[in-house]
């Protein structure tokens, strides 16, 4: 299993239940426009803590869309809790 079919199911399963449709949206937006791109191939047995200080290292230097530079703490921590 990959770590987008994983959030997947996380986000049918649980997502529905748990969440607002709010934060359902915005968990949804960051899992398919920068999760997934980034590391949602990656099968779970071969995901690292090293792809993930990588990923997040991404985010806080380049990962606003336009390109003008990294996200704020916070969004990288709402992306770290999903």
């Amino acid at each position: 299993m990959t770590a987008a079919e994983l959030l997947d199911v996380w986000m049918r399963e649980y997502g529905d239940s748990q969440y607002s449709p709010s934060t359902k949206d915005v968990y949804r937006f960051h899992i398919g426009s920068t999760i997934n791109p980034r590391i949602g191939d990656i099968e779970l047995s071969e995901l690292t803590a090293e792809d993930l200080e990588e990923f997040y290292e991404y985010l806080l230097t380049q990962g606003k869309k336009d390109g003008s530079g990294g996200l704020s703490p916070t969004t990288v921590r709402v992306m770290h809790a999903i």
